[in-house]
Formats: C-alpha cells, structure tokens, sequence
C-alpha cells in the first residue's frame, strides 16, 4: 500500500476501460443518481414492527457507501445486496443509527450521488427541479454560462465557488485529491471558480490537459458518436506531468451522460492515476 492510500482506506479504485464505458452507455434502465431531497427522500424508513427499527434503501453503492462509512465514523458500516432485487439495503437496528443516517440525509439532501466508472462522484446540485424551473445552483450555472457579459456575473462566480468551497470544506475524501483539474471541454468559467478555491493542498494542473484536434462533441447526437468524438479528438496530457500513483479531481458544470468526464478519467488512469474523483456544478434531469 503507497502512503497515498491511507487518505482514502475504503474508497475502491477501479481500472477504467474503453468497454467499461461502453457497457456503462449501454446500462440506460438501472439508475444513475441518488438526490435525498426528491427521487430518494423515503430512503429510510421505519419499520413498523419495531424488527428492525428501520431499512435504508437505494439504488447503488457506488460513492455513497464510503461516505457515508467515513461520515457516520463506522468502519462496520455497509450496504448489502438483496437477494431478491439486488439493490442495496441496510437494516436499521436502533435509534442513534436510524438518527446518524438521517443526519448524513438531512446534511447531503441536495446534493447528487452519482454511479459512473469513477472512483467517487457527485454534482453539487441537480440542475432543474422540472422541465421549467432550475435548482439554485442551476439558475447560477446558467447564468454564467450564458451570460458572462452580464454585471452580476463575478457575484455568480463568487456563489458558486462558495458552495463549491463549502463542499469540499464538509465532504471527506475529495479535498485529499494530489491534483484538481477542470475537464478540457468545460466552459472557462468553470477555471474561474477552480481557481478561487482556498486552503487545500491540491494543485491545479488543467492547463496540462487539452484537446489535440478540436472536439466536435456538440456535434454529436448519441452516445456512440460523442464516444467516437472524444477518441478522434486525442487527448493530451503534459509530458512533465507525472501522475503515477497520483488522485485527482475532476470538476466540470453540467453532468449529463457523464460521458465526457469518464473518458478524461480513463486516459488520467491510463496514464498512472491511483484514483480519479468527479465532481461537477448540477446534474441534468435525463440520463436516471
């Protein structure tokens, strides 16, 4: 075990392999994404027999279950596979466990645990609250997306990297990253709030990662041509970047196959990566 492993004793490393996205672009039924304050705020419930004292249900351990191991201080904590569904669950057997994972729910509601092939991956908000209305964040990512020239746009800028900030300030493992790095394709504001992040001890290096053909992923309708896309537009890592055993963030805006981030992290992994962490502004409503 490297020194670099201590800091993250429960987080899985994958490998990350050209078919490994292609089954993940092919896997459009399971669900992708956990957000407590909609789609799974009945994730724990009572039991109404009192045996156990309640269940915690959801769809995926991915992310979630290191988490909210390190979060409730509980190396025994796990989630296990039902026979009958294969869907993670936990029995809750007293109340201080039932009021920790409530706690972990109530802290976390807004943001969005993601399954993808990254070692970790979240979205700091969901990006609408339906086809008409955007989340908070949402309505700041919009607005410094399509609108830079605007007078608000430093205080856009500002709120966002302040809830940035305050999430890596409060979420364990990410903030222990050796390197951040904003996805080659990201819009620059995404460089701005990166850039306006203080007291951690990772270093940017997205200025050692770019495209070397121009992408035409806007270009691209379906997966398989956004995949083909991102393989014709050969990206390129700095020759004096040495990234052996080394973890890295990932920030982007909007996750939405997620295709985009994942691929980055395949090639970081590639070359020597131990771990490869996402973290984006809003997840979109598709997509599970």
């Amino acid at each position: 075990m490297v020194l670099g492993d201590f800091k993250f004793l429960g987080v899985p490393c994958h490998s990350i392999e050209l078919d490994d996205l292609k089954v993940f672009m092919a896997d459009d039924g399971s669900a992708k994404r956990i957000h407590f304050a909609t789609s799974h705020a009945n994730a724990l419930r009572k039991d109404s027999s009192g045996k156990p004292f309640a269940w915690f249900n959801v769809p995926f351990r991915n992310t979630i279950e290191p988490l909210m191991k390190k979060e409730l201080g509980s190396s025994n904590f796990a989630l296990f596979l039902s026979k009958t569904t294969g869907k993670p669950f936990r029995m809750v057997f007293n109340e201080k466990e039932y009021e920790d994972i409530l706690a972990f729910m109530g802290k976390y509601k807004d943001i969005v645990f993601l399954r993808d092939c990254l070692d970790l991956s979240l979205s700091l908000s969901m990006n609408r609250i339906d086809e008409n209305t955007r989340t908070e964040i949402g309505e700041l990512e919009y607005q410094a997306k399509y609108h830079p020239e605007s007078s608000e746009y430093k205080n856009v800028i500002a709120s966002l990297t302040e809830r940035m900030q305050g999430l890596l300030d409060s979420i364990p493992f990410f903030k222990d990253a050796d390197y951040i790095c904003v996805v080659p394709s990201s819009h620059t504001f995404v460089r701005e709030i990166v850039s306006g992040l203080k007291g951690f001890d990772f270093s940017d290096i997205s200025s050692s990662l770019s495209w070397d053909k121009k992408s035409e992923l806007k270009n691209a309708e379906s997966l398989e041509e956004k995949l083909d896309a991102l393989l014709n537009s050969h990206l390129q890592i700095a020759d004096e970047m040495d990234l052996k055993e080394k973890s890295i963030l990932l920030v982007d805006d909007l996750y939405k196959s997620g295709l985009t981030m994942q691929y980055v992290a395949m090639m970081l992994k590639n070359a020597g990566c131990s771990r490869v962490f996402g973290l984006t502004l809003v997840k979109s409503l598709g997509n599970n």
